[in-house]
């Protein structure tokens, strides 16, 4: 009988260990280099169509606080989400202002630091209501249709599939967690949880390495990690697919954390600035050219503040800013199959971008506060 425990269990090591090789197996790994990606320089044309917002603009909605996001849903119409300003701000397509949808306070449909917006396949918005600690679903329209409770903290990154499933990044529920992602119902209720975090459960939680995500129109995930020249694609079910790698010319250091009393301070570089994939398959993710200066890293303070319609607004303010020219950023494009087939430097700040059919917008929320809209054609 002894014998036979044996012999069963390891026959079940057996079949666990194979079906271990082959799921990993299954996961196609694509690397990229350096001299494949200088080859594919310029092999994309960035033609600028008009700039959303920034210091110059004369139409006060455009007059952002740190805008987050832009959207735009089915009737074209374009959602910037102006987080400084507790406030998102509808236009059409050639910037004629339509609506300006919340406020700041606590109430429904009132915002306290809007950190990131979602339109699903009815036009309603769905926003992370950062400093509230809550969802809220509304109409296109921007009247309160439903919301919950983030129950870990503070949600920062969202998006919503083509079941109307949200999928959320939570830093504080991911640190608690084997995982980065978590999809919940309308209601709240959590569904399930996706993409594992590679560093594994033992990992410090004040060393997890935050990602951007996107969601294609077939809803299969992609993953960029802020501090390693990483992507990952998965399946709508939420099983990885696809590793993507790509080399940068300069050194990564590894993410650190050092206490100071309180006080914890991450000290990392970073890698990418935001990841979104269009309606052919194509990966656009930008990237660093280098590690950011000294003074780059001192560039912006949190003290400042900006009036607007009589009421004060706290904003970043920048210091030793003399131009919005800079070589740091670059936009990479990979096809379906993970290999780069496209780069392009951009000059300006980026934070985040967006890809709407044949339109890059790439968001800089910190410097200039502006969103650029470019018309994309490949070479």
């Amino acid at each position: 009988m002894a014998k036979l425990k044996i012999l069963i269990y390891l026959f079940v090591l057996t079949i666990f260990f194979s079906t271990s090789f082959i799921e990993s197996s299954q996961v196609k790994k694509v690397h990229n280099t350096l001299d494949e990606i200088k080859a594919c320089e310029g092999k994309i044309e960035l033609t600028l169509v008009r700039e959303w917002g920034g210091e110059e603009a004369t139409d006060e909605a455009q007059y952002f606080n740190m805008p987050y996001d832009i959207e735009i849903d089915s009737f074209g119409l374009v959602y910037i989400l102006d987080s400084g300003n507790n406030q998102i701000q509808v236009f059409d397509s050639v910037g004629n202002h339509k609506r300006t949808i919340g406020r700041k306070g606590g109430g429904p449909g009132d915002f306290s630091w809007p950190m990131d917006l979602a339109i699903d396949n009815q036009n309603n918005l769905l926003v992370s209501d950062y400093q509230n600690r809550r969802i809220q679903i509304l109409n296109s329209a921007g009247e309160y249709i439903k919301g919950f409770k983030t129950d870990e903290g503070f949600a920062s990154s969202i998006g919503v599939n083509k079941k109307n499933e949200l999928i959320m990044y939570n830093y504080f529920k991911a640190v608690k967690s084997l995982f980065y992602l978590f999809v919940y119902d309308y209601d709240g209720l959590l569904r399930r949880e996706i993409v594992k975090r590679r560093q594994g459960k033992d990992v410090n939680a004040w060393t997890l390495e935050s990602i951007f995500f996107s969601l294609d129109n077939q809803n299969n995930l992609y993953t960029a990690y802020y501090c390693s020249p990483l992507l990952e694609i998965y399946s709508k079910e939420g099983e990885l697919k696809k590793a993507i790698t790509f080399e940068v010319p300069f050194d990564v250091p590894e993410i650190q954390m050092v206490v100071s009393g309180n006080d914890r301070n991450i000290i990392a570089e970073r890698v990418s600035f935001g990841i979104d994939v269009d309606d052919s398959g194509r990966i656009y993710v930008v990237t660093a050219t280098r590690p950011k200066t000294e003074k780059e890293k001192r560039m912006v303070s949190f003290v400042g503040s900006r009036s607007r319609d009589g009421t004060r607004h706290s904003r970043l303010v920048v210091k030793d800013y003399d131009s919005k020219i800079t070589d740091l950023y670059l936009l990479l494009v990979f096809d379906s199959s993970g290999k780069i087939i496209a780069t392009k430097r951009l000059n300006h700040s980026c934070d985040k971008i967006k890809v709407h059919k044949d339109r890059l917008f790439v968001i800089d929320s910190y410097l200039e506060m502006s969103i650029y809209q470019y018309k994309i054609r490949f070479q």
